[in-house]
C-alpha cells in the first residue's frame, strides 16, 4: 500500500549525566533518551544557557550549558524540542546547586596600630569576599569591637576601644 509512512516517535528524556552543576559553573552534560534523533531545541529552564548541543545517537545528546552566577538553587525542568514541534519534559532533570562562598581575603588594614586608652578607633579593611555581616576579633585581650560597617565586598572598617591594658 502506497501513501503509508511510520515516523519516528516524538523524543522521551530519561535521565541528564551530570544531574546537577553549581552557581556560575559552565559543563559538558549528557542528556540520555528514546527518539533524540531530530531534536532541535534544548531548554535546561531558566537562568541556564544552553551554548550546544549535538545529537550524538537516537539515545543521546551532548550540551554544552553555562549556569548564571545568580541563579537560585533549586531544580529545573529540561525539555527538548523535535523539528515536528513534539517534545518532552524531565521534570526536575537538574538541579542548580549553590556555588560555595569564597572566604574573606584582607590585604590592607588602616591603621595598623593603636593606642591603649583609643576610644571609637576607625580601623579599615580592604580586601575581597567580604559580605555584610562580617565578624572581627582582633584576638587581643583589651580590644573591643563596637560596630563593624559594611561597604562592599571589598571593604568595610570597623569601631574599636582599646582599654588602657591591652597587650
Amino acid at each position: 500500500v502506497s501513501g503509508f509512512e511510520v515516523v519516528l516517535g516524538p523524543p522521551v528524556l530519561e535521565n541528564v549525566i551530570p544531574g546537577q552543576g553549581m552557581q556560575g559553573d559552565t559543563l559538558d552534560v549528557t542528556i540520555i533518551g528514546q527518539n533524540l534523533d531530530e531534536v532541535e531545541t534544548v531548554d535546561f529552564g531558566a537562568d541556564i544557557m544552553v551554548n550546544t548541543f549535538t545529537v550524538m545517537a537516537a539515545d543521546q545528546i551532548d550540551a554544552n550549558i553555562t549556569i548564571d552566577p545568580e541563579a537560585m538553587p533549586g531544580y529545573r525542568d529540561v525539555t527538548v524540542t523535535d523539528t515536528l514541534a513534539r517534545y518532552d519534559t524531565l521534570v526536575n532533570g537538574f538541579e542548580v546547586t549553590e556555588a560555595p562562598i569564597e572566604p574573606p581575603v584582607i590585604m590592607s588594614i588602616y591603621p595598623d596600630s593603636g593606642y591603649q586608652g583609643d576610644t571609637s578607633l576607625q580601623v579599615d579593611f580592604t580586601g575581597d569576599y567580604f559580605q555584610d555581616g562580617i565578624e572581627v576579633d582582633f584576638g587581643i585581650p583589651g580590644i573591643t569591637v563596637l560596630s563593624v560597617n559594611f561597604i562592599d565586598e571589598t571593604s568595610f572598617y570597623v569601631l574599636i576601644d582599646i582599654a588602657i591594658d591591652a597587650m
